[in-house]
């Protein structure tokens, strides 16, 4: 059985052969905001995912006074497993948003106090929200193939937050109106 976290591997590295570092990177860029995973998590899945023949060494290099650089490809098999398990339901999804956590419990806090944690909630989003306008303006140079993919997940993404932004202030537009 494969993991979310594996599958995330597989996923960038069938895209195009990756090392360690650059997946975790990319994983920062291209799906964090779906799947968050830890620096400590990464290395054991691909040595995982590299024992069990999903994705193989293909150059390993020393630069200097710095650790050796493994690169990795996506097998036959691990192609095959991927394409398998993109088709596979994975049930209903689960939000874990610690916000939603105060906002249950915003009873508890003075106006003034919701306010800020709403505030400070807003400011997130909204951020995140440029970051992927940013990233849809130079998704231009990314393969064609892997556009519509990467477009669709980045839409996604930026939606989420607008979504999440506009929530935030009908929110602190009800806290203001208590």
């Amino acid at each position: 059985m494969v993991n979310k976290i594996a599958l995330s591997i597989l996923s960038l590295i069938a895209r195009e052969p990756l090392s360690g570092y650059d997946i975790k990177q990319q994983m920062n860029d291209r799906i964090s905001h779906f799947l968050k995973v830890n620096n400590n998590q990464v290395y054991p899945q691909i040595a995982h995912l590299e024992a069990e023949g999903f994705l193989r060494l293909t150059k390993s290099t020393k630069p200097v006074q710095n650790p050796t650089k493994k690169t990795y490809e996506i097998t036959e098999f691990g192609l095959e497993e991927l394409k398998t398990y993109t088709v596979l339901d994975f049930g209903e999804a689960t939000i874990k948003d610690g916000f939603m956590f105060k906002v249950y419990n915003s009873w508890l806090l003075t106006r003034d106090e919701m306010l800020d944690e709403i505030e400070k909630e807003l400011e997130k989003h909204q951020e995140r929200a440029e970051i992927f306008e940013e990233k849809l303006e130079v998704l231009g140079e990314v393969r064609a193939e892997q556009e519509l993919a990467s477009r669709a997940i980045l839409e996604y993404g930026k939606m989420y937050e607008e979504n999440y932004i506009h929530w935030c202030e009908r929110l602190r537009k009800e806290f203001l109106e208590k």
